[in-house]
Protein backbone atom coordinates (compact mmCIF):
# COMPACT_ATOMS: atom_id res chain seq x y z
CA UNK A 1 0.00 0.00 0.00
CA UNK A 2 1.06 3.61 -0.11
CA UNK A 3 1.17 6.02 2.21
CA UNK A 4 -1.70 8.26 3.30
CA UNK A 5 -3.57 10.27 0.71
CA UNK A 6 -5.14 13.63 1.38
CA UNK A 7 -8.82 13.92 0.69
CA UNK A 8 -9.42 16.82 -0.85
CA UNK A 9 -12.55 18.90 -0.84
CA UNK A 10 -14.13 17.17 -3.91
CA UNK A 11 -16.27 14.76 -3.66
CA UNK A 12 -14.70 11.95 -1.80
CA UNK A 13 -13.91 8.86 -4.00
CA UNK A 14 -15.12 6.51 -2.13
CA UNK A 15 -18.68 7.81 -2.32
CA UNK A 16 -19.08 5.76 -5.18
CA UNK A 17 -18.32 2.06 -3.38
CA UNK A 18 -20.62 3.53 -0.84
CA UNK A 19 -23.62 3.50 -3.51
CA UNK A 20 -22.62 0.52 -4.71
CA UNK A 21 -23.02 -0.81 -1.04
CA UNK A 22 -26.69 1.45 -0.81
CA UNK A 23 -27.50 -0.45 -4.09
CA UNK A 24 -27.14 -4.37 -2.76
CA UNK A 25 -29.42 -3.58 0.07
CA UNK A 26 -27.14 -5.15 2.51
CA UNK A 27 -25.70 -2.40 4.20
CA UNK A 28 -26.24 0.90 5.79
CA UNK A 29 -26.94 4.16 3.30
CA UNK A 30 -23.34 6.02 3.59
CA UNK A 31 -22.78 9.77 3.03
CA UNK A 32 -19.83 11.38 3.06
CA UNK A 33 -20.51 15.13 4.34
CA UNK A 34 -18.18 17.46 3.23
CA UNK A 35 -15.33 19.27 4.99
CA UNK A 36 -17.09 21.92 6.47
CA UNK A 37 -20.26 19.97 7.27
CA UNK A 38 -20.57 18.53 10.68
CA UNK A 39 -21.50 14.71 11.24
CA UNK A 40 -25.31 14.55 12.24
CA UNK A 41 -26.64 14.53 15.35
CA UNK A 42 -29.51 13.80 17.44
CA UNK A 43 -32.95 12.42 15.84
CA UNK A 44 -31.86 8.94 15.95
CA UNK A 45 -27.79 9.74 14.93
CA UNK A 46 -25.28 8.61 17.74
CA UNK A 47 -21.57 9.44 17.19
CA UNK A 48 -18.79 6.75 17.54
CA UNK A 49 -17.33 9.12 19.83
CA UNK A 50 -20.07 8.90 22.04
CA UNK A 51 -20.60 5.04 21.76
CA UNK A 52 -16.51 4.58 23.15
CA UNK A 53 -16.62 6.99 25.76
CA UNK A 54 -19.80 5.10 27.55
CA UNK A 55 -22.10 6.82 29.16
CA UNK A 56 -25.43 7.82 28.04
CA UNK A 57 -24.89 7.21 24.44
CA UNK A 58 -23.78 3.62 24.94
CA UNK A 59 -26.56 2.33 27.67
CA UNK A 60 -29.37 3.70 24.95
CA UNK A 61 -28.05 1.91 22.30
CA UNK A 62 -27.23 -1.37 24.64
CA UNK A 63 -30.75 -0.84 25.52
CA UNK A 64 -32.38 -1.59 22.43
CA UNK A 65 -30.69 -4.81 22.59
CA UNK A 66 -31.83 -5.55 25.58
CA UNK A 67 -35.54 -4.55 24.47
CA UNK A 68 -34.98 -6.24 21.24
CA UNK A 69 -33.76 -9.78 22.60
CA UNK A 70 -36.90 -10.37 24.68
CA UNK A 71 -38.82 -9.48 22.02
CA UNK A 72 -37.69 -11.58 19.63
CA UNK A 73 -36.58 -14.57 21.99
CA UNK A 74 -39.09 -14.44 24.64
CA UNK A 75 -35.90 -13.87 27.28
CA UNK A 76 -33.84 -11.56 28.75
CA UNK A 77 -30.09 -11.63 27.61
CA UNK A 78 -27.72 -11.55 30.04
CA UNK A 79 -25.75 -8.29 30.29
CA UNK A 80 -22.98 -9.59 28.59
CA UNK A 81 -24.62 -11.35 25.89
CA UNK A 82 -26.94 -7.61 24.90
CA UNK A 83 -23.60 -5.91 25.21
CA UNK A 84 -21.74 -8.22 22.54
CA UNK A 85 -25.43 -8.61 20.50
CA UNK A 86 -24.72 -4.42 20.45
CA UNK A 87 -21.19 -4.85 19.10
CA UNK A 88 -21.86 -6.90 16.50
CA UNK A 89 -25.14 -4.54 15.28
CA UNK A 90 -22.23 -2.00 15.40
CA UNK A 91 -19.11 -3.61 13.91
CA UNK A 92 -20.88 -4.87 10.93
CA UNK A 93 -21.81 -2.03 8.71
CA UNK A 94 -18.97 -0.57 10.32
CA UNK A 95 -16.65 -2.87 8.60
CA UNK A 96 -18.41 -2.50 5.48
CA UNK A 97 -17.16 1.30 5.58
CA UNK A 98 -13.79 -0.31 5.25
CA UNK A 99 -13.86 -3.27 3.42
CA UNK A 100 -16.26 -2.44 0.44
CA UNK A 101 -14.22 0.19 -0.59
CA UNK A 102 -11.07 -1.93 -0.31
CA UNK A 103 -12.58 -4.58 -2.11
CA UNK A 104 -14.13 -2.43 -4.88
CA UNK A 105 -11.63 0.33 -5.73
CA UNK A 106 -9.01 -0.80 -3.95
CA UNK A 107 -8.57 2.16 -1.31
CA UNK A 108 -8.79 1.48 2.09
CA UNK A 109 -10.00 4.55 4.33
CA UNK A 110 -9.01 5.79 7.47
CA UNK A 111 -11.84 6.46 9.64
CA UNK A 112 -11.25 8.41 13.48
CA UNK A 113 -13.65 7.51 15.94
CA UNK A 114 -14.39 11.07 15.85
CA UNK A 115 -15.23 11.03 12.02
CA UNK A 116 -18.17 8.03 12.09
CA UNK A 117 -22.09 8.87 12.86
CA UNK A 118 -24.66 5.79 12.92
CA UNK A 119 -28.52 5.81 13.19
CA UNK A 120 -29.32 2.34 14.33
CA UNK A 121 -32.89 2.56 13.05
CA UNK A 122 -33.07 4.12 10.26
CA UNK A 123 -29.79 2.19 8.59
CA UNK A 124 -27.48 5.02 7.79
CA UNK A 125 -24.05 6.25 8.08
CA UNK A 126 -22.59 9.26 7.85
CA UNK A 127 -18.08 9.37 8.00
CA UNK A 128 -15.68 11.79 7.01
CA UNK A 129 -12.61 9.72 6.07
CA UNK A 130 -9.05 11.77 7.33
CA UNK A 131 -7.28 9.54 4.56
CA UNK A 132 -7.14 6.40 2.50
CA UNK A 133 -4.38 4.48 1.04
CA UNK A 134 -4.27 2.91 -2.01
CA UNK A 135 -3.23 -0.53 -2.83
CA UNK A 136 -0.70 -1.19 -6.44
CA UNK A 137 -3.00 -4.09 -7.25
CA UNK A 138 -5.94 -6.98 -6.84
CA UNK A 139 -5.34 -9.92 -5.79
CA UNK A 140 -8.40 -11.68 -7.09
CA UNK A 141 -11.22 -14.25 -5.50
CA UNK A 142 -13.68 -13.95 -3.03
CA UNK A 143 -11.60 -11.81 -1.00
CA UNK A 144 -10.70 -14.57 1.65
CA UNK A 145 -6.88 -14.74 0.70
CA UNK A 146 -6.96 -10.54 1.72
CA UNK A 147 -8.48 -11.19 5.01
CA UNK A 148 -5.67 -13.72 6.26
CA UNK A 149 -2.95 -11.12 4.82
CA UNK A 150 -5.49 -8.35 7.38
CA UNK A 151 -5.49 -10.63 10.01
CA UNK A 152 -2.60 -13.42 9.50
CA UNK A 153 -2.42 -14.26 13.85
CA UNK A 154 -2.82 -12.99 16.84
CA UNK A 155 -3.02 -9.50 15.46
CA UNK A 156 -3.67 -7.48 18.44
CA UNK A 157 -6.66 -6.51 19.76
CA UNK A 158 -7.83 -9.91 17.62
CA UNK A 159 -6.88 -13.17 19.23
CA UNK A 160 -6.68 -15.35 15.75
CA UNK A 161 -6.45 -15.11 12.39
CA UNK A 162 -9.34 -15.43 9.49
CA UNK A 163 -9.53 -18.90 9.10
CA UNK A 164 -11.40 -19.21 6.28
CA UNK A 165 -11.29 -22.46 4.36
CA UNK A 166 -13.42 -24.11 1.74
CA UNK A 167 -15.92 -27.51 2.61
CA UNK A 168 -17.12 -29.49 0.26
CA UNK A 169 -20.66 -29.47 -0.07
CA UNK A 170 -23.11 -33.12 -0.65
CA UNK A 171 -22.81 -32.43 -4.46
CA UNK A 172 -19.27 -31.82 -4.56
CA UNK A 173 -19.28 -27.46 -4.40
CA UNK A 174 -17.27 -25.14 -2.61
CA UNK A 175 -18.82 -23.71 0.27
CA UNK A 176 -16.27 -21.18 1.48
CA UNK A 177 -16.77 -20.72 5.62
CA UNK A 178 -14.78 -19.53 8.61
CA UNK A 179 -14.54 -19.95 12.30
CA UNK A 180 -14.83 -16.77 14.72
CA UNK A 181 -12.32 -16.63 17.09
CA UNK A 182 -14.82 -15.52 19.92
CA UNK A 183 -18.51 -16.52 20.33
CA UNK A 184 -21.73 -14.50 19.66
CA UNK A 185 -23.02 -15.94 23.18
CA UNK A 186 -26.67 -16.43 21.04
CA UNK A 187 -26.90 -20.05 22.35
CA UNK A 188 -27.92 -18.25 25.73
CA UNK A 189 -30.63 -17.27 24.67
CA UNK A 190 -31.74 -19.88 21.90
CA UNK A 191 -29.61 -22.90 22.90
CA UNK A 192 -30.90 -25.27 20.11
CA UNK A 193 -29.70 -22.57 17.44
CA UNK A 194 -25.92 -21.72 16.37
CA UNK A 195 -24.84 -19.50 13.04
CA UNK A 196 -22.85 -21.37 10.57
CA UNK A 197 -19.29 -19.74 11.75
CA UNK A 198 -19.77 -21.03 15.61
CA UNK A 199 -16.81 -22.25 17.17
CA UNK A 200 -19.12 -25.22 18.48
CA UNK A 201 -20.27 -25.44 14.90
CA UNK A 202 -17.98 -28.57 13.18
CA UNK A 203 -17.67 -28.57 9.03
CA UNK A 204 -20.40 -31.09 8.88
CA UNK A 205 -22.77 -28.79 10.67
CA UNK A 206 -21.56 -25.93 8.70
CA UNK A 207 -21.96 -27.91 5.40
CA UNK A 208 -25.66 -28.81 6.69
CA UNK A 209 -26.52 -25.11 7.71
CA UNK A 210 -25.26 -23.89 4.26
CA UNK A 211 -27.35 -26.37 2.39
CA UNK A 212 -30.60 -25.80 4.22
CA UNK A 213 -29.94 -21.71 3.83
CA UNK A 214 -29.15 -22.35 0.21
CA UNK A 215 -32.75 -24.25 -0.40
CA UNK A 216 -34.42 -22.24 1.42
Amino acid sequence: MTGGTAIPAAASPLSAAYARLAGTGAGPAVTVPGPADPLPRGDGWLTTAGLARGGCDLDAFLARDEAQALRDYGRPARPDVAARFGLHRYAWPASLLITVPWFVHRRVPRLPVTHVSYDRVAGRMAVRPASFACLGRGRGGTGGAELELLLPGATRPYVGAAAFRVPTGPAGEPLPTGTRASCCMFSTVRPEDTCATCPRTCDSGRVAKSTVSEAA
